[in-house]
């Protein structure tokens, strides 16, 4: 889903990501931050803070419409903590959009993750990020993503492992 400002304002992300059937759809949504009305801008931010998809803008824009987004991606070095600056901002929003399609559910909980953490110290930002990893693990997407990258095979210059045997209440190496 690629939107405008004025599309955001009017509604356009606001369905439910949620089909009939419970199966994630277009869990994100690329915003093009044109230049727009202040009032439409305004309208587009109040309905981004309360979207269910991942908000990506693309280009730079109002301070309040991107920090109401989950991230911006933009071509400029200065772009202030809500920013990722990218060579080519509209494709890296395309790779965004691709991994989020064939990754829906990880990429709802990605959304909440950011926007959970957005205000809290990073001891707490890390356990919040350490439930997500751990409830994404159990999910078939990290099972296909698994099966497809295949055995990982160590490096030939790794030194044997440790090997540990539990032994009643004690351990010992052998």
């Amino acid at each position: 889903m690629h939107i405008s400002i004025a599309d955001l304002a009017d509604g356009a992300a606001d369905a439910p990501p949620l089909d009939g059937d419970g199966a994630v759809r277009a869990p994100l949504a690329v915003v093009d931050l044109a230049p727009a009305d202040a009032a439409v801008v305004e309208r587009a931010a109040r309905r981004a803070r309360d979207c269910d998809r991942v908000l990506v803008g693309v280009g730079s824009g109002d301070r309040a419409l991107v920090r109401a987004l989950d991230v911006t991606l933009t071509g400029a070095a200065d772009t202030g903590r809500e920013c990722v600056a990218a060579g080519d901002p509209a494709e890296r929003a395309a790779a965004l959009r691709d991994a989020a399609e064939r990754n829906p559910q990880a990429a709802l909980v990605l959304r909440d993750v950011l926007r959970t953490t957005g205000g809290m110290d990073v001891p707490a930002a890390l356990d919040v990020e350490s439930y997500a990893y751990s409830a994404l693990l159990g999910g078939a997407e990290f099972a296909r993503w698994l099966a497809s990258r295949g055995p990982r095979l160590l490096p030939s210059d790794v030194p044997d492992p440790v090997l540990l045997a539990r032994d009643g209440t004690c351990c010992r190496s052998r």
